[in-house]
């Protein structure tokens, strides 16, 4: 659960992110700015959380449940996937609220892929991990390249 928590406040970002930008965007106003805010939160928020678990998790778990307790080393990467995750998120809620649909067409794609990976590859947590990270980065990937237009910074500034 605890390396959940980006992704799960990316929904709390969203909830808020979408109804404004939709208002806006009906409005004819701009929007670029609540995108920036919000992705600058979502980072900020990655960035700790990754950081925390990755230095931090294995060796409050071990003295919470015992030296026997290794899966805090898989926190860190397992927090990194679900960050990029809710910036994938972040970007996706933005985009429907605007109303284009790329991305809705392009997450599916990767969920399966990500059971393809688990299915042949879950003989040891590392490999789960490691297929999660393998597919959240691609998802990232994929999501700028389908958004490279609207993304780039002039005119994402310009608006």
């Amino acid at each position: 659960f605890v390396a959940k928590i980006p992704f799960l406040i990316s929904w709390t970002i969203a909830t808020v992110l979408f109804p404004r930008v939709t208002k806006q965007h009906v409005d004819g106003l701009p929007t670029a700015h609540l995108l920036r805010r919000s992705m600058k939160w979502m980072t900020v928020i990655v960035i700790v959380m990754t950081f925390l678990n990755i230095f931090f998790a294995n060796a409050v778990f071990q003295w919470a449940f015992g030296p026997e307790y290794t899966f805090g080393k898989y926190l860190g990467p397992y927090t990194f996937a679900m960050g990029l995750l809710a910036i994938v998120n972040i970007l996706s809620v933005y985009q429907l609220a605007r109303k284009r649909f790329t991305l809705a067409w392009i997450a599916p794609w990767f969920v399966l892929l990500q059971g393809v990976l688990i299915y042949f590859f879950h003989e040891s947590l590392f490999q789960v991990v490691t297929a999660t990270v393998l597919v959240t980065s691609l998802l990232v990937a994929a999501t700028l390249i389908a958004l490279r237009e609207e993304l780039s910074l002039d005119r994402l500034f310009q608006e």
